[in-house]
């Protein structure tokens, strides 16, 4: 999340080439700047310049205040007279089953040609999302009504700054038509899931306004419903100062640690607490199977720490007990899962699943995940990713989120990442060959790159899906959509992709693995599968042997992903043989050899290349195509954007040396 003009004070953006930054030291960045200005700041100074001495009534920091008998004016329960849309049949945990596409709705499916996506737009599509794809589940981003909505088409409107929780975006459709996107989607078994954001609303929420309107008041009305304080107060929870805007009228400082426009919502307010859990309820009941929680680690601050505080956890465990269970119990399981981005601390991040007693939420992103698969790849070092391939599974029923991008300056979209489009496979398959729950970000399964000319900016994430591209794609059995469609296929057909627990694999002794390889085992109830990946761009000719004896005896091998005639099994050993540069194999090895399916076998990079040479990137071989395989002609393909009103000149090359070459050696048109 990250207000309207692309700055975010929590969030540290990408370098220019666009590369996601080492987590350890932003984090270590934050946590130096945090101490520096670690001291109590409940009663600053009155030499302090920054002081407004208003006399005004301050809000109590630390105390709990509002109404505990507070009934919200939308107020609902969660009973079976008022629940509609509900999908039906499903387990307790069946989160951990699925695979989600993450939505951009501004920028996906535009049914009335306003140049604004939409809900009807999305129900239209939904035969994409899960026959031609293959995800099961959707992930909405923002979808009530925000105050940066802007005029024109392009305009960058994120929804993170809410003006109603109750209201459909409009420029998205109503109540109606997300009604009918439920129904739709639950009529295929497919499951939707909105975009909650209870930290903060906009300044142009009626509550901020009330709020600023009762500013002689901290017991009635609400104008203790958000922080406001006589002085700009020296909190830093983000690497910023900047977190306390002055409101002319109120005459007081108010807490927006994100940006001005978002002010936080103060969650001692006992009916700030009430409010927001209705809001839940309220879209729930409604037949959404689950929410994304925005910016949890945020909620409630304590004296010298404003993040990951108890008493945000507290609140968490109070949404899931009282509000996400109670579903449970009526038969509509519903789940949460958390935005704690943290880089570099699986303990603090694993925290966020709370405890047996107290259990938070059910599943957390991982924002480890897309820098580990990009340094493995980058460096034809696979322990950058291995490193943390298990991943957390402290409690029964909790998962971890895979993606390798979002809507968010945590790294550009793959395609723009790797150039190499067999590494951009490979990243692709690393996340979903593996037991986490897969988050697709719309146009990644087509390759879709960042828009042209907003390096640093997230507009760059968030621009139009290329449905051209996609109607192209969908007819070629070769393509990246189809590579993401086959391994979709095997993670709904193999229990182990979904729930199998891992296991490192190594060479029989006294061989040694290739330095850019590594094989692990998944194994559930069902069935064992291996894995066995090349992180380098060079081929390893010849054999490279696994010991598979930590398994159990192996039965046989029955190629499922790759290469079907590339591996044999031989007592506790299986033998892999030529295994391209940036391939993944998969195989089953718990049964006797038997006919792999061919539509799964999916084909491999053969080491040739071919490269698009041109005036729009200085005749340097930096755009790589790929070769249509199954034909008799030498068909390559590649899409790239051109900026109108210029002239171009290109050639082909499969050298991909650097070099400059002379227009007049060129061909091609205007």
């Amino acid at each position: 999340m990250m207000p309207p003009n692309g700055f975010s004070p929590r969030r540290c953006l990408p370098s220019p080439s666009g590369f996601p930054f080492f987590p350890r030291l932003r984090g270590f960045l934050v946590c130096a700047a945090a101490a520096v200005l670690l001291f109590s700041c409940a009663n600053p100074s009155r030499d302090d310049p920054a002081v407004d001495d208003t006399g005004l009534p301050e809000t109590p920091l630390w105390d709990t205040v509002g109404s505990a008998d507070y009934v919200s004016p939308r107020g609902v329960s969660i009973d079976e007279a008022s629940l509609s849309n509900q999908a039906t049949g499903l387990e307790e945990d069946w989160y951990l089953d699925s695979s989600f596409y993450h939505v951009w709705v501004k920028s996906f499916s535009d049914s009335d040609g306003d140049g604004c996506g939409d809900l009807v737009g999305i129900t239209a599509k939904l035969g994409y999302i899960q026959d031609t794809l293959g995800c099961d589940a959707i992930w909405l981003s923002p979808i009530f009504d925000c105050a940066s909505k802007g005029t024109a088409p392009s305009y960058n409107m994120h929804g993170y700054d809410t003006v109603d929780y109750y209201r459909i975006n409009p420029l998205f459709g109503d109540e109606s038509d997300a009604a009918d996107l439920l129904a739709a989607a639950h009529a295929r078994g497919m499951k939707v899931i909105f975009d909650f954001v209870p930290n903060h609303t906009s300044t142009e929420h009626q509550w901020f306004r009330s709020s600023v309107a009762d500013r002689d008041s901290d017991t009635g009305g609400m104008g203790s419903w958000y922080l406001w304080q006589n002085a700009a107060l020296p909190w830093n929870p983000m690497g910023s100062s900047a977190t306390w805007a002055r409101n002319a009228s109120r005459g007081q400082y108010y807490y927006a640690p994100f940006w001005s426009g978002m002010p936080d919502l103060n969650y001692r307010n006992l009916e700030v607490r009430e409010e927001m859990k209705n809001v839940a309820r309220y879209w729930l009941n409604r037949g959404f199977d689950g929410m994304r929680i925005d910016a949890v680690r945020y909620l409630r601050e304590e004296p010298n720490q404003w993040a990951d505080t108890a008493a945000t956890h507290q609140w968490f465990a109070e949404l899931r007990s009282e509000v996400v269970d109670a579903y449970g119990d009526l038969g509509h399981p519903k789940f949460m899962i958390g935005e704690a981005w943290i880089n570099g601390n699986r303990p603090l991040l694993e925290s966020y699943f709370g405890s047996a007693a107290a259990p938070e939420f059910e599943m957390l992103f991982d924002f480890d995940f897309a820098s580990r698969v990009f340094y493995s790849v980058l460096n034809e070092e696979p322990g950058f990713y291995f490193e943390m391939y298990a991943g957390p599974k402290t409690m029964a029923g909790t998962g971890i989120a895979a993606f390798l991008s979002n809507h968010d300056n945590l790294s550009n979209r793959p395609a723009t990442i790797y150039g190499d489009p067999w590494s951009l496979r490979l990243a692709s398959a690393l996340a979903l060959l593996r037991p986490a729950v897969p988050f697709i970000y719309y146009g990644n399964e087509i390759g879709q790159k960042d828009a042209a000319g907003y390096t640093g900016e997230d507009i760059r994430l968030r621009y139009p899906f290329d449905w051209t591209s996609q109607a192209l794609q969908e007819g070629d059995s070769d393509s990246l959509l189809a590579y993401h469609r086959a391994l979709l296929s095997l993670r709904e057909e193999h229990p182990a992709l979904r729930r199998g627990e891992p296991t490192v694999l190594m060479a029989p002794s006294g061989q040694t693995l290739d330095v850019t390889a590594y094989a692990y085992a998944l194994s559930s109830a069902e069935e064992t599968l291996v894995a066995v990946a090349n992180f380098g761009s060079a081929a390893i000719s010849g054999t490279l042997s696994l010991d598979l004896s930590p398994l159990g005896v192996p039965a046989g091998c029955t190629a499922l992903f790759g290469n079907p005639e590339g591996a044999s099994v031989t007592g506790n050993v299986l033998t892999v043989l030529n295994l391209p540069g940036r391939a993944i194999r998969l195989y089953r090895v718990d049964l006797p050899t038997a006919s792999p399916a061919s539509d799964l076998c999916v084909q491999e990079n053969d080491g040739s290349r071919m490269y698009l040479r041109g005036s729009m990137n200085g005749w340097a071989a930096t755009t790589p195509m790929a070769r249509v395989a199954g034909e008799t002609d030498e068909i390559w393909t590649v899409s790239l954007a051109l900026t109108g009103g210029t002239e171009y000149a290109f050639k082909f090359d499969s050298s991909g040396a650097a070099s400059n070459w002379p227009l007049d050696q060129s061909w091609g048109s205007p």
